[in-house]
């Protein structure tokens, strides 16, 4: 029987220092297959993992040219270590899994990031941000020594397997090592930050989140450098925290920073795609750092004890009104309108997660009763058990040592 069209040729992989090579028949992925990939996700580390497919006619055998694709504007790379399974079975004894290995390669994991976001956002597949022409460059198979072993297991002969033995093969890809992006992640130089500004909090929050390093600039409130002639020159808003790039380019006001920040870096996103989602994240953002946060900030209580001569008891009194006030109506959003999951949106941090851990910091520091916020709290400690929140903290920032000497 003859065919309409040519033949493609079979996808297949080079062999280091043989003249065969090993036809593939399927990708198989393994996704969020260990605990430090999890947790950056938004997830606690203990995920049973996931799977999905590529194409083998993706394959870009032994390396070669990789074609930016149509469609999409961020476009990213993860390095995997990947596994040539030449032999199939059912209910491997694992002692013996390694005979069913042919050999191991360094691979590519390309995602049109956007198109797979889109898809996850809408409830379609996604596809088309992992499968597609070109999205699985992959070198050559070679052998190693397992560490289990009692012998080397190198490559051999591939003729005795390729006939029956061959029961589906497949290049199977592990997560090696973490995400990758194809965006210049090092622009990001300075943060002109205080330890325990609640607005600079959010913005460290949100770089941790991004996976972003950043220079800190500590800037202190208490002694009053940001009211000096030289920072008004640097920042003509004379607050913390500005984030300044490495081209001069000089960014203020906290949520600004985090949506500039969600643009430019998507992933992991901060703030959703979807308009409905999006418009819930923002409100609760802006319900702390718009209505709760400037009733209490620095300004705001130097001025009752300065200006209004009230005393300390009073300022403490005020500071603890307006934050019940405001946690009040945060519980009751997080508890009455859904969309609320582990985080204040969703299973995920978003910028209104970073937005809280701060106010409660400062709750707790005036030593404000968190009893009546159990959702408000229960969101704060699941964000706590994430590194990108536990290293913002105050009292990891470089300057927590003097600041904590002068009180």
């Amino acid at each position: 029987m003859g065919y309409a069209i040519s033949l493609w040729t079979p996808p297949a992989l080079p062999i280091a220092g043989s003249a065969e090579s090993f036809p593939v028949r399927r990708i198989f992925c393994v996704g969020r297959n260990y605990a430090e990939h999890q947790k950056e996700m938004g997830g606690d580390g203990r995920e049973q993992p996931f799977f999905f497919l590529k194409s083998a006619h993706s394959l870009v055998p032994g390396g070669g040219v990789v074609h930016y694709p149509a469609k999409t504007s961020n476009y990213h790379y993860e390095t995997e270590m990947v596994v040539a399974i030449a032999k199939g079975g059912h209910r491997i004894d694992a002692r013996k899994a390694n005979d069913h290995v042919l050999g191991y390669a360094v691979g590519l994991d390309m995602t049109r990031r956007d198109l797979q976001q889109w898809g996850k956002d809408h409830g379609r597949p996604w596809d088309f941000g992992k499968d597609f022409d070109e999205a699985a460059p992959c070198g050559a198979l070679v052998g190693v020594l397992h560490p289990r072993a009692r012998r080397p297991h190198l490559l051999r002969d591939a003729g005795g397997r390729r006939s029956g033995e061959a029961g589906g093969r497949t290049a199977r890809r592990h997560r090696c090592r973490r995400r990758i992006e194809g965006e210049d992640r090092a622009r990001l130089v300075k943060l002109y930050t205080f330890l325990r500004s609640s607005a600079a909090f959010r913005v460290r929050i949100a770089l941790n989140l991004k996976g972003l390093a950043y220079e800190p600039q500590p800037v202190s409130l208490p002694k009053g450098d940001h009211r000096r002639p030289e920072y008004a020159r640097v920042n003509p808003q004379a607050l913390v925290p500005m984030l300044e790039l490495d081209d001069g380019t000089r960014l203020n006001q906290s949520l600004a920073i985090i949506e500039f920040l969600d643009e430019r870096y998507p992933r992991p996103a901060l703030v959703p795609k979807d308009a409905l989602a999006r418009a819930r994240v923002r409100s609760l953002a802006l319900l702390i750092a718009c209505e709760i946060h400037p009733l209490n900030n620095l300004r705001a209580l130097n001025y009752l004890r300065k200006n209004l001569g009230l005393g300390e008891e009073q300022v403490n009194a005020w500071y603890r009104h307006w934050i019940a006030d405001g946690l009040a109506k945060l519980e009751a959003e997080l508890t009455q309108t859904p969309g609320t999951g582990r985080f204040c949106h969703g299973d995920a941090p978003t910028m209104a997660d970073c937005c809280l851990v701060p106010q409660i910091f400062n709750a707790k520091r005036y030593k404000c009763d968190p009893a009546p916020y159990p959702t408000v709290m229960r969101v704060f400690e699941q964000c706590m058990k994430l590194e990108a929140f536990d290293r913002a903290q105050p009292s990891k920032q470089p300057d927590a040592d003097e600041q904590e000497s002068r009180h």
